[in-house]
């Protein structure tokens, strides 16, 4: 896989998944469960934003509003550019989900944030791009 910026976004309460991205790179399934398991793992007492190394990766979260926003990079990611872009992430989840976001009864129920979060992830791939500098 190429630059990684895996996300996912998820309730604290019961660690329910509502968006995330799209990747079915094989390597990725074990970090991904990971992801999944630590996204149950999350209350109301843990850390509003935190990394956690795994290997050649890490994760890193920030919660917000009873909402998990959390990101899989590779090691070498820029952690202030992971956290700006949690932040573009939350902003515009909180603004197009955030009334809702409690009331979803399935995983993954808010597709139509699909394309945010994909140009989003997009403009924060490359931590050298004009984009990521402003940032």
């Amino acid at each position: 896989m190429s630059a990684n910026l895996w996300t996912i976004i998820g309730r604290v309460v019961d660690g329910m998944p509502v968006a995330g991205t799209q990747d079915n790179a094989v390597d990725m399934k074990e970090l991904k469960r990971e992801a999944k398991d630590l996204l149950k793992s999350f209350d109301h007492t843990s850390p509003s934003m935190c990394s956690i190394g795994a290997g050649n990766y890490t994760f890193h979260y920030v919660i917000e509003n009873g909402v998990c926003y959390l990101a899989l990079t590779e090691t070498s990611y820029p952690r202030r550019l992971v956290f700006d872009f949690l932040s573009a992430v939350q902003k515009e989840f909180e603004a197009q989900h955030g009334h809702e976001v409690h009331q979803y009864s399935r995983p993954y129920a808010a597709t139509t944030f699909s394309p945010v979060l994909k140009k989003l992830r997009n403009s924060f791939l490359d931590p050298r791009s004009p984009e990521t500098s402003k940032n």
